[in-house]
């Protein structure tokens, strides 16, 4: 009989609303299911602090406060101790873990002993010395790495002098949907014979929306018909942090640049 392999997920978790925690659903659900007698999934949660706590599935296992180093190295142990563990995936954001740049994943990658891979969701360029520090402990510390693009890959080889063999290439994907024209789905919503531009997620100023927004009005000019869509709530980190800054900030810039009627803002989670 086969040896089921129960792979442990750090990663933030449902019903947490984090891109991340839906990715991790989605990613852990497809394998258990496309290999149903051989994987087993289990999830370690990542917490906002010591106090946030979900009303998680049976499927998370451990909880961690992203704040807290020791948090990070206790279940770090606890996955050592339990035998049927065999791989420990870890679902990389930089905002997602504690400490600069969050760095308190090295402290859970310390006392880790069971092989680890490492999957980045974001590989950014050009890094600072700190920064280069962090990500280049990470790759050392854990038995491989996923980027999501060819691009990332190459980031990771020639930014931080990561070796290319130890990086995958996995494509971040979506879910498998017959492809429909968008005629019906612009005419329900109001938006027919419209030429979209769309934003969709948790807003953070690193997503750069004040560029697009800025550069609308010559492409308003020759596109009249053109509507941009921001859709998504701000990020709940970002919303303790600053409040709604960001979005307002937003707002105000299409009000100075006379688009209300070319930009809309759906304060929604999707």
């Amino acid at each position: 009989m086969n040896e089921t392999l129960k792979i442990v997920y750090l990663s933030s978790f449902p019903p947490r609303e984090c891109g991340i925690a839906t990715f991790t659903t989605d990613l852990t659900g497809a394998l258990d299911t496309l290999h149903e007698t051989v994987i087993d999934s289990r999830i370690a949660a990542m917490n906002t602090d010591a106090v946030s706590r979900y009303h998680y599935p049976r499927e998370v296992i451990f909880e961690l406060d992203r704040t807290c180093e020791q948090d990070f190295i206790s279940i770090a142990e606890k996955i050592n101790e339990t035998d049927d563990i065999k791989l420990v995936n870890i679902q990389h954001e930089f905002g997602l873990y504690g400490g600069k740049h969050g760095s308190h994943i090295l402290f859970f990658l310390d006392a880790l002993k069971k092989p680890s891979i490492v999957t980045f969701h974001s590989t950014l360029p050009s890094p600072n010395p700190e920064l280069h520090r962090v990500v280049r402990s990470i790759a050392e510390k854990s038995s491989a790495l996923v980027a999501m693009t060819n691009r990332s890959k190459e980031i990771l080889v020639s930014d931080y002098g990561i070796d290319e063999k130890k990086v995958s290439v996995i494509l971040h994907g979506i879910h498998s949907t017959p492809y429909n024209s968008s005629g019906k789905a612009k005419s329900d919503l109001g938006f027919e014979n419209k030429t979209i531009l769309l934003t969709f997620g948790l807003l953070s100023r690193g997503k750069g929306i004040e560029y697009v927004i800025e550069s609308l009005p010559p492409a308003v000019k020759a596109c009249p018909n053109l509507m941009y869509i921001v859709l998504g709530v701000t990020h709940p980190n970002v919303l303790k942090e600053e409040g709604e800054s960001y979005r307002n900030s937003l707002i105000q810039k299409v009000g100075e640049l006379n688009l209300s009627a070319h930009v809309s803002f759906y304060n929604e989670y999707v």
